[in-house]
């Protein structure tokens, strides 16, 4: 097979339900680039593995890689990119769907920024009420924090070439969480220009159990706080208010759950108890006394 030039990395764990949709998803895709698909396993348990044999057999595009060394999407995908042979990677979950052309308009937009971002869509893959209870923070522009600091990209939806992403010694492993946000900006750091593709999306699944969405958002409130003690020397702004406002937040919070009727109300109340939890832990572990 011709060297690939692109390279499409894509992290998993226990994604047997949605991984198959993910791939043909790219697989149909016509792109004037050769490329390969890189699917890093980070030690699923379900009929991940089987499934994605399953479709390497019909098409040698797609490569398994045991990435199950160490814990964490940041992980798989550093492993990821070390098998990749393409000098164009792009990054993309295993639960959600790239839009048609993804490939080619991501790749284009790698001609004239050394790492991009697109948007999500937020609606096909989810229900209503799913997508009504949580911000598209993706859509139309790249993500950031209010207040603003650099822009991101969430990591299932960025395209980066293998020498930025080499420069800045890949993925930061220590992160479960924000380890998008602390890639982004380290590349921005050295100079370079974030682009945003605005014609690319991708199809971005929400979790469906209260349980995973309050778990989600209790580590995102958690290490937004570590991030913004490493960045906060850069000039990252604090996002909440000082401690003496924060008692103000939580009686908005018991005012709004006396009045949540609906599965979206109940899901944005799920999702801001997660954070305020995270973010009051966050700040006491690492001493940001930012609550």
């Amino acid at each position: 097979m011709t060297t690939p030039q692109l390279s499409i990395v894509m992290p998993c764990f226990n994604e047997g339900a949605y991984i198959q949709a993910s791939l043909e998803a790219l697989l149909e895709q016509e792109c004037i680039h050769q490329f390969e698909i890189i699917v890093a396993d980070n030690g699923s348990t379900d009929l991940t593995r089987e499934v994605v044999r399953k479709l390497q057999a019909a098409d040698p595009r797609i490569q398994l890689v045991d990435a199950s060394a160490r814990k964490g999407a940041a992980a798989a995908r550093n492993m990821g990119v070390q098998a990749a042979k393409g000098e164009m990677i792009l990054f993309i979950d295993a639960d959600d769907e790239a839009s048609d052309q993804w490939m080619s308009k991501m790749a284009s937009g790698l001609e004239r920024f050394p790492i991009v971002g697109c948007g999500f869509d937020t609606i096909s893959l989810n229900e209503s009420w799913q997508s009504e209870s949580w911000q598209n923070g993706q859509d139309g522009a790249l993500n950031n924090f209010d207040p603003p600091f650099l822009p991101w990209s969430g990591a299932g939806a960025l395209g980066v070439l293998r020498s930025t992403h080499l420069g800045v010694n890949g993925f930061d492993e220590s992160l479960l969480v924000l380890e998008d946000a602390d890639y982004c900006w380290r590349v921005q750091l050295t100079g370079a220009q974030m682009g945003f593709v605005n014609d690319a999306y991708i199809r971005y699944r929400f979790p469906k159990k209260y349980s995973q969405m309050y778990r989600q958002m209790r580590k995102l409130g958690q290490y937004h706080a570590l991030v913004y003690r490493r960045y906060a020397h850069h000039g990252m702004p604090r996002i909440q208010q000082p401690i003496g406002r924060a008692w103000q937040r939580w009686r908005r919070w018991f005012r709004k759950l006396r009045r949540a009727r609906t599965k979206a109300q109940r899901a944005t109340l799920v999702r801001d108890l997660g954070w305020n939890i995270g973010r009051l832990y966050g700040s006491l572990r690492y001493r940001t006394m930012d609550f």
